[in-house]
């Protein structure tokens, strides 16, 4: 998974720093949701939400992340990096990484082919999942590595696990996801 910050916090304590009292409500409301955000998304634009596949291909879990999900270091994962656009924008970066001893060969072999928001390819194959370990970036320097149109702004970021165990707690799902939102999508209070 791309490297999107050096440092998350978990979402309660993300919401007492300086950077969220700057965000609107919506926007904060937006970042902190655990509902789908390809519905949120689409709610607050009115049209459908569309991916732009970036990449879809195998990779090697680093550490860190391992740590995050759960898994041994260097397990062979699933990952998938799109854009979410609406009206024709790119609002939010997106990147998901599943590791494929943790999940269902079926869904990997889905989400390969999948052209639409992973959260409608869940809702669609009724898979089902939790969203836990909510995090938010605390810095994010560099906008322009993410491919937004705009030049100037800061880009807020999360991550959070899907996960999922049968009822002898062999895992089903185990994935991480990272959004970056837009600039132009969150816009700081003045």
């Amino acid at each position: 998974m791309r490297q999107i910050a050096h440092s998350w916090v978990d979402a309660e304590r993300w919401r007492c720093t300086d950077t969220a009292g700057l965000l609107s409500p919506a926007v904060k409301s937006l970042i902190l949701s655990t509902r789908s955000l390809t519905c949120e998304l689409e709610a607050v634009y009115g049209v459908d939400v569309e991916v732009e596949l970036k990449r879809v291909g195998f990779c090697t879990i680093e550490p860190e992340l391992s740590s995050y999900m759960g898994i041994p270091p260097y397990c062979r994962g699933f990952e998938r990096e799109v854009w979410l656009r609406a009206g024709g924008k790119r609002l939010v970066y997106a990147v998901s990484v599943f590791s494929t001893e943790h999940t269902e060969k079926r869904l990997i072999a889905i989400l390969k082919d999948a052209r639409k928001p992973m959260g409608r390819v869940f809702v669609e194959e009724n898979i089902p999942f939790n969203k836990e370990a909510l995090e938010i970036a605390t810095e994010i320097k560099d906008n322009k590595k993410f491919g937004f149109p705009v030049k100037e702004g800061t880009p807020v970021a999360r991550r959070y696990r899907f996960s999922r165990r049968d009822g002898e707690g062999r895992w089903l799902v185990n994935g991480a996801v990272a959004e970056v939102f837009s600039p132009e999508l969150v816009e700081l209070r003045k």
